[in-house]
C-alpha cells in the first residue's frame, strides 16, 4: 500500500480552516518497506509519510491486550482514532509476547460480548500475540501505520507501571531482550505498515551514551539490537531513544535532567553506528505534569543567557526558554551539520491545563501528612498555566524545527497524565471528573477539527502541513511558498 497525504484547498483559507482538511489518501501501489531520506521517513517509492500518532498501551502490562477492550469494541476505537485525525499508533509490549499462552475463557480486559472475534469460535481465549495481530489487521484496514515498542522488563498486573533503567535487569538478560525483539520483528516483518521497533522504552538512571562501557552504554546496546532486528526485518526501521542524566557534549550547557529517554545530546559528539537510511531517533518529551509529577524544578527555569526574556518559570517564558533545552537534547540532530536525522517524538503529552480537583495523584500521597500534601498541592497548582503553555510551546517548536512526526501519550484515559479519552484522572472543562467518561468521550481540547476551536494537535498538524516541504494541495508550489499557507499561519 502507498499512502499520500494532501491538504484540500479551501476558499479564503486561514489557519483555522486548515484544521481538518488534511486527508490520508490510500492507493493500491505496492511498497516493500520504509527508509530514511534527507531526514524524512519514506516508502519504497520515495513518498514521504507523515505520522500523526498516538500511543495505545495495555500490551505492555498484565492486561495482555490494548487498553479499553473491557468496555469497548477495538474496531470502534480505531474508527474513532481515525476520525480524530490520527494515522499511526505506537503499541507498547512487554517481554515474552510471542510465547504467552492463550488467555482465559473470560478475560476481564477483553470483553467477549464486545469483542467476540478476539476469542476462538468455541469461546476459548486467544494468545496475546494473536490478539495483537488482529488489532494490527484492523489498523491496517483503516490506513494506520504501527510502531511496536519494547516497554518493560516484566508483564504482570501486580508489577504496576515500572520501567527499568537499562535494557536488561536482574531477572531479564540482554540476550532475552534481543530474543524478544527478534521474535516480534519476525512476526510482523513484511507487513506493509510495520514501521519497525522502538528498541527500548526510556533508558534512564545508569544508562549512558557514548562512554564505551558495554554494560551501561545504551548507544552500543542499540547498535547490537538494531543489527539483530534488521537481519530478520530488513524492510523496517529501528527507533532509538535517548538517555536521561549523563549526556552532553563539550560546550553544551550541563542541564542536570531530561525526560527519561529524552536526551540524545551526545549523539552530536559520539554518534551511533547504524545505517542512516534505517535509523530514526525517538526521544520523549513531557511537561511538568508528567515529567516531574507536577512539582517545580530547575529544568523549566533555565536562565541561559540566550533566553532574552529572563522570566524563568513564567508560562509566557516557556516558548522562549525551552527551545534551547530541546535543541541540545534532540532538535539539533535534524540540522544538516549534525546529519539531518529522522526524528519522531515517541512520546509527548500534557494535561493541557486539566487537573484533578481533589486528591490528585500528582500531589496527594495518603502516607504523607496533611501539611506535606497541601504544600505539594500549592506547588502543582502553579503548573496549571505552565502546563498548557508548555503544550503550545512544544508543538510550536516541533513545527519550526521541521519535526512533523510524533506520538501523543496516550489514547488511554486511565493513566496519571490523562489521555485522549477522558478518565478518572482528567477532568472535563467544567472541572468534573466522571469515571463513566473513560473510553467514551474524547478530549476536544486535544483533538477537535472544529475550525472555530481546533484542538491542540489539530493546530500542530495544520501548521506542519505548511512546513513539510510538500505540495499538499497540488498547486505546483510547496506549501511554505504558497500565499494561502502563509496567510493561514499569519505570515
Amino acid at each position: 500500500m502507498r499512502v499520500v497525504r494532501r491538504c484540500v484547498r479551501a476558499s479564503a483559507l486561514n489557519w483555522r480552516s486548515l484544521v481538518g482538511l488534511c486527508l490520508t489518501l490510500v492507493t493500491s501501489v505496492a511498497t516493500a518497506g520504509f527508509e530514511v531520506r534527507d531526514g524524512r521517513i519514506v516508502d519504497r517509492d520515495g513518498q514521504v509519510i507523515e505520522l500523526r500518532g498516538i500511543n495505545w498501551y495495555g500490551m505492555d502490562v498484565g492486561r495482555r491486550a490494548v487498553g479499553g477492550l473491557h468496555v469497548r469494541n477495538y474496531k470502534a476505537l480505531i474508527d474513532e482514532m481515525a476520525a480524530a485525525g490520527f494515522n499511526a499508533v505506537r503499541l507498547p509490549f512487554c517481554p515474552g509476547l510471542t510465547r504467552m499462552p492463550a488467555l482465559p475463557r473470560d478475560w476481564y480486559w477483553v470483553n467477549r460480548d464486545l469483542n467476540p472475534d478476539l476469542y476462538k469460535s468455541n469461546g476459548e481465549g486467544r494468545r496475546p500475540i494473536d490478539i495483537l495481530q488482529r488489532v494490527v489487521a484492523a489498523l491496517d484496514q483503516r490506513g494506520f501505520y504501527f510502531l511496536l515498542d519494547h516497554h518493560r522488563d516484566v508483564c504482570h498486573l501486580d508489577q504496576g507501571f515500572t520501567i527499568p533503567e537499562l535494557w536488561y535487569s536482574a531477572h531479564y538478560s540482554e540476550q532475552a531482550w534481543l530474543d524478544d525483539l527478534v521474535a516480534v520483528a519476525r512476526v510482523f516483518a513484511g507487513h506493509p505498515r510495520f514501521l519497525g521497533l522502538d528498541l527500548k522504552n526510556e533508558p534512564h538512571g545508569e544508562a549512558q551514551w557514548g562512554t564505551g562501557n558495554r554494560r551501561l552504554d545504551w548507544r552500543l546496546a542499540a547498535q547490537r539490537a538494531a543489527a539483530a532486528v534488521l537481519q530478520v526485518a530488513p524492510d523496517s526501521l529501528v527507533f532509538v531513544e535517548g538517555v536521561a542524566n549523563n549526556a552532553h557534549c563539550e560546550g553544551d550547557f550541563p542541564w542536570w535532567w531530561s525526560n527519561w529517554g529524552g536526551n540524545l545530546a551526545r549523539q552530536a559528539c559520539h554518534p551511533i553506528d547504524l545505517p542512516a537510511d534505517k535509523l530514526v531517533f525517538a526521544p520523549h518529551v513531557y511537561g511538568m505534569t508528567n515529567g516531574f509529577l507536577g512539582v517545580d524544578t530547575p529544568y523549566f527555569f533555565t536562565t541561559d543567557a540566550r533566553n532574552a526574556r529572563k522570566r524563568p518559570g513564567q508560562p509566557e517564558d516557556l516558548k522562549f526558554a525551552m527551545p534551547e533545552v530541546w535543541d541540545q537534547f534532540f532538535g539539533r540532530l535534524v540540522e544538516p551539520r549534525h546529519g539531518r536525522h529522522a526524528m519522531v517524538i515517541g512520546e509527548f503529552g500534557a494535561r493541557n491545563g486539566r487537573f484533578h480537583p481533589t486528591k490528585d495523584p500528582l500531589w496527594y500521597r495518603p502516607e504523607d501528612s496533611r501539611a506535606e500534601n497541601l504544600a505539594r498541592k500549592a506547588s502543582t497548582r502553579k503548573n496549571r498555566d505552565r502546563d498548557q503553555a508548555w503544550a503550545e510551546a512544544i508543538t510550536g517548536y516541533l513545527t519550526e524545527k521541521g519535526i512533523h512526526d510524533s506520538f501523543w501519550w496516550a489514547l488511554n484515559g486511565d493513566g496519571p497524565i490523562g489521555g485522549i479519552y477522558y478518565g478518572e484522572r482528567t477532568p472535563r472543562p467544567d472541572g468534573q471528573v466522571v469515571a463513566s467518561d473513560q473510553w467514551t468521550r474524547m478530549r476536544e481540547d486535544i483533538v477537535s477539527s472544529d475550525p472555530r476551536n481546533p484542538g491542540l494537535l489539530n493546530r500542530y498538524w495544520a501548521k506542519a502541513a505548511c512546513f513539510d516541504g510538500l505540495d499538499n494541495d497540488q498547486d505546483g508550489r510547496t506549501d511554505q511558498e504558497d500565499p494561502q499557507c502563509q496567510s493561514a499561519l499569519g505570515q
